[in-house]
């Protein structure tokens, strides 16, 4: 009996000394850091996932109508840059994009960790 337990303990030793994954979120400006925007754009942390709140003009809005209105946050969303933003920091579960038009929320849209494949 002694053995038996002797090696549960030793195989749930070995099993939790797989690499270490740094689970550090990160901060506002290091959200933005990764999206190359010249308009308005904002980035915070909520629990585990990245919220980035881009200004869109109203002018856009006029000549591409709804549908560029729902196209907005999907082009932020399926970059490189959001890409790369999941890769730098394994913790994050997920990341919004909320597109505005001054202080009105045109589109929220949220991209989650597991819905990515590794097919680039």
């Amino acid at each position: 009996m002694f053995r038996l337990e002797l090696m549960v303990l030793l195989t749930l030793t070995l099993v939790g000394c797989g690499e270490s994954v740094d689970l550090v979120l990160p901060s506002s400006a290091e959200i933005e850091a990764h999206y190359l925007y010249e308009g308005s754009l904002g980035a915070e942390v909520k629990g585990n996932v990245a919220v980035v709140t881009v200004g869109q003009s109203a002018r856009q809005l006029r000549r591409g109508g709804t549908l560029w209105a729902k196209v907005g946050p999907y082009i932020f969303l399926f970059s490189e840059e959001t890409q790369q933003l999941l890769n730098d920091y394994p913790s994050l579960a997920a990341v919004r994009v909320i597109t505005m038009v001054g202080e009105s929320e045109v589109a929220n849209v949220l991209l989650s960790r597991d819905a990515l494949s590794d097919i680039q």
